[in-house]
């Protein structure tokens, strides 16, 4: 009972809609391909360009084999789906948080506040310093505290005195 509750669950229905999708697709594709050759040898082509692209991405090594092994098992479609589903550009939502935090490293840059730590000052901690500047685009600042709470009800306590 259990098992056919979960194949009969939200999630599974998903999944089979997404199998039926992808069959869907690739019966098209190939009954398009079947019919025009031209599409058969411009598709191979694509793939073939896909996996030189694959491999010369700065990408991590698993991302990239992945791809290259699901092109090149679907040849003739491999390059299509890659360009479907392959390596999205990030949503607009995260262009936006980016193109505003760049918009704030760009403010912090001009600003010369006097209570900004200069790393060449630091010795030993400037390396750190650069790091999270680079890293963050956010500057470390002089006369600053922080607590750090292992528990949450710590801080909801501490947060309550305050």
């Amino acid at each position: 009972m259990k098992f056919l509750k979960f194949l009969t669950s939200r999630l599974m229905i998903i999944v089979y809609l997404l199998v039926i999708q992808m069959a869907l697709l690739l019966g098209v594709a190939i009954a398009i391909m079947t019919q025009f050759r031209v599409f058969f040898f411009i598709s191979v082509a694509l793939s073939l360009i896909v996996i030189l692209a694959l491999v010369r991405k700065d990408k991590p090594a698993a991302f990239k084999l992945t791809w290259v092994i699901v092109v090149g098992v679907l040849l003739p479609i491999g390059g299509i789906v890659y360009l479907l589903f392959g390596d999205k550009r990030p949503t607009r939502k995260v262009a936006q948080y980016v193109k505003e935090h760049a918009l704030i490293a760009k403010y912090l840059d001009m600003d010369d506040e006097p209570n900004e730590v200069k790393s060449e000052n630091c010795g030993r901690m400037s390396s750190l310093f650069r790091y999270i500047r680079n890293a963050s685009a956010y500057h470390a600042y002089k006369n600053t505290a922080i607590d750090y709470y292992g528990m949450g009800e710590d801080m909801f306590s501490a947060l309550l005195d305050d």
